[in-house]
């Protein structure tokens, strides 16, 4: 009987340690949930007991779940190459003249071609390229010389005395593009046709949405207005039928 009661006790030990086992397996590889595991575990060791003979021991186990702390992945990315940006144009205007040709100041634009007309008085050495615009209102004229000139006629200056008169009793219509004013001129100027001999090509129209230069001077014909600069210095005007704007 001595022996028997041992080996019942000895079994109820073995069990019960087959019991934590058992319940700790469950909540590290399966994750099932804590109270339904004990409960489980408990039915099966009480019957596993009682086939060991005498009366189980009552065992309180503690489980303790440690739960590691998830880290979220930030969303693969897209591995295929993106195109390259399309080059920004340039910023359009110069200030106060937010109608002024994009890129006003700066190099030759690279759809711009050189002006047609380009003319010399016999016995001269000195070119002279000129054009005018479709309406007629401005002309322009430069020429190389080691004092350039570059000068656009605005006629509705005339008319409307937007610069005042100067001291020649005529207004101040004529726009010195590398200086920075408006001048007055009593005689025609050079794109005229009226100062050349007779038979000389007139000047070129420039078609709005042109842009062309003579040199390093630039003028960009729009309906808006005209745009001229030195490319050099950076330097111009724009110039439309009411104002003229230096930069």
């Amino acid at each position: 009987m001595e022996g028997k009661t041992r080996w019942s006790k000895q079994c109820q030990r073995v069990l019960r340690f087959f019991g934590r086992t058992l319940q700790v397996t469950f909540l590290k590889f399966w994750g099932m949930n804590r109270t339904y595991i004990a409960r489980l575990v408990a039915v099966c060791t009480a019957g596993l007991l009682a086939g060991c003979g005498g009366t189980p021991e009552t065992v309180t186990e503690t489980v303790t779940e440690t739960v590691g702390e998830t880290v979220s992945q930030p969303p693969a990315s897209d591995s295929a190459p993106q195109p390259d940006p399309e080059p920004a144009e340039p910023e359009r205007g110069v200030p106060g003249a937010p109608l002024a040709y994009p890129g006003a100041g700066g190099p030759i634009p690279p759809n711009a071609r050189p002006i047609a007309t380009v003319k010399r008085y016999e016995g001269m050495d000195v070119d002279y390229a000129v054009f005018t615009t479709p309406s007629g209102n401005i002309g322009c004229m430069m020429n190389l010389e080691d004092d350039p000139m570059f000068d656009c006629g605005v006629e509705s200056y005339m008319e409307t005395e937007q610069y005042g008169i100067g001291e020649l009793g005529v207004p101040r219509w004529m726009v010195e593009v590398l200086h920075g004013y408006v001048r007055e001129q009593n005689e025609p100027p050079l794109y005229s046709d009226l100062v050349w001999p007779e038979g000389s090509p007139s000047a070129e129209v420039v078609q709005y949405g042109e842009v062309v230069y003579h040199g390093p001077f630039v003028c960009a014909v729009e309906e808006t207005g005209v745009t001229c600069w030195d490319s050099e210095s950076g330097r111009g005007a724009w110039m439309e039928r009411e104002n003229t704007v230096f930069f």
